[in-house]
């Protein structure tokens, strides 16, 4: 008793205080290419919960990034507004109709405006998300596919540099506008969705590109003046001319000469080849 009493007598004297809020860590210091064309205010409005620091908010028409204290648990954001977490931080967004946007650790999501054909949400970068929607939104996610569903709740992780998980754990059926393929969500789906270097943005397919055939269970899109050789052991071989080219899952082929192409299915690639095209990509 004595010795508590010597140790509160010391923290008294001392000016201590026994009871601090943390302090914001500060905000990320560099934005996506084209951020801050995604910022026009819109009529739409959400209610920003705060539940862990650091968790910051740039409005539209705003220079600067203002920092949520531990004070400010909830603030009501438009349309164009971002909402920025730290490694720590939470944050949740409430909307009229019921929708929930949530993230978890680094991240940076844009409320969007619906009345001028915008996702209500738009992931640009994350760790840990997960959203609920109302039938007919669209909520746009780390490269730039749309997901559009009804319910969810729909889970999206970080998994590589270059890799998200797109977890469906909802009750009905969703769609994922991934480039030029439309694929169909079921409950319990899991994909893993690649940061491609073109981007992954919904797009309208080339009337002069043509399904034709596959590499193993990958479909092929051929375009115009391309034959399509016999497939052979999940390998195929083409003979492209100049300016001739070949899709697949999103990734389109162009020859800027006359070259010969090689496809293989992973399934029939040798564990030395995988090694070796290992090798090539990490040196």
């Amino acid at each position: 008793m004595i010795k508590t009493t010597y140790l509160l007598v010391l923290c008294i004297l001392a000016g201590c205080n026994a009871h601090r809020y943390p302090s914001p860590m500060g905000g990320p210091e560099n934005l996506p290419p084209g951020f801050t064309d995604m910022l026009l205010e819109g009529p739409e409005e959400a209610l920003l919960v705060r539940h862990a620091d650091t968790v910051h908010v740039k409005r539209a028409g705003q220079t600067s990034v203002h920092r949520l204290h531990f004070y400010d648990r909830q603030a009501r954001i438009h349309a164009g507004a971002a909402v920025l977490t730290d490694a720590g931080g939470r944050a949740e967004l409430i909307f009229p109709g019921g929708s929930v946007a949530r993230m978890h650790g680094n991240g940076i999501m844009v409320i969007g405006s619906p009345s001028r054909g915008e996702p209500f949400v738009s992931f640009m970068q994350l760790e840990r998300a997960s959203v609920e929607m109302e039938e007919g939104e669209v909520v746009r996610l780390p490269g730039g596919s749309h997901l559009l569903g009804d319910g969810g709740p729909f889970y999206v992780e970080k998994v590589s540099p270059e890799v998200f998980e797109l977890r469906h754990r909802g009750y009905t059926q969703a769609v994922l506008a991934f480039g030029t393929k439309r694929i169909v969500l079921t409950p319990g789906d899991v994909l893993h969705l690649p940061l491609l270097p073109s981007g992954s943005a919904p797009r309208m397919i080339d009337p002069d590109y043509k399904v034709s055939g596959s590499v193993g269970a990958v479909p092929l899109v051929l375009g115009p003046g391309v034959l399509l050789p016999g497939n052979s052991d999940g390998h195929v071989q083409f003979d492209l001319l100049s300016g001739q080219g070949v899709s697949a899952l999103g990734v389109q082929v162009v020859a800027v000469n006359d070259q010969r192409l090689r496809l293989s299915d992973l399934a029939h690639v040798s564990s030395a080849a995988k090694q070796a095209a290992s090798t090539e990509v990490t040196e």
